[in-house]
């Protein structure tokens, strides 16, 4: 009686164990945010992340040499479905071209303007929240990877 008893015991510590260890690996492990750098483009593969695929909250752009967000767009009444985007050094169309594959996404910032400006050889961050986190109620994102903008070639 006293071996089966250690036995269960083993057997408990051992499941929970498992249990810890699998929580904690979901937690750590979220789920890759694809960036292909192409010199001077950069494209975001976003295929992998949300609840459903590609089911976002927020996608923000952080310039890291200025420490500042420099883009955001935000679920409004629904979450973000969007599947993938570019940005380019210079110019680029204030919606990065997201209202094409979702025609309810809200930029969030900058709130004026038809572009947005980004500039070569800066290091920027992308910061992505699930579909449960709509505007700026999460403390952290999803997901997050850091970018670089090549400087244009010149033929």
């Amino acid at each position: 009686m006293k071996y089966y008893m250690r036995l269960w015991s083993w057997i408990s510590i051992l499941v929970l164990v498992m249990i810890v260890v699998g929580i904690l690996s979901w937690i750590a492990c979220a789920p890759p945010l694809l960036i292909k750098e192409h010199g001077s483009v950069a494209e975001f593969d976003l295929r992998n992340l949300g609840e459903y695929n590609s089911w976002l909250g927020a996608i923000e752009i952080v310039d890291e040499t200025a420490n500042r967000v420099v883009w955001r767009a935000v679920a409004d009444t629904a979450p973000i479905r969007v599947f993938s985007f570019k940005i380019g050094v210079g110019t680029n169309p204030i919606d990065l071209g997201l209202r094409a594959q979702d025609r309810l996404v809200m930029i969030d910032f900058p709130r004026y303007g038809e572009e947005i400006y980004f500039f070569a050889e800066r290091k920027y961050e992308i910061r992505v929240s699930s579909a449960g986190c709509f505007s700026s109620s999460c403390a952290a994102p999803s997901s997050a990877s850091q970018f670089v903008l090549r400087e244009m070639a010149e033929n």
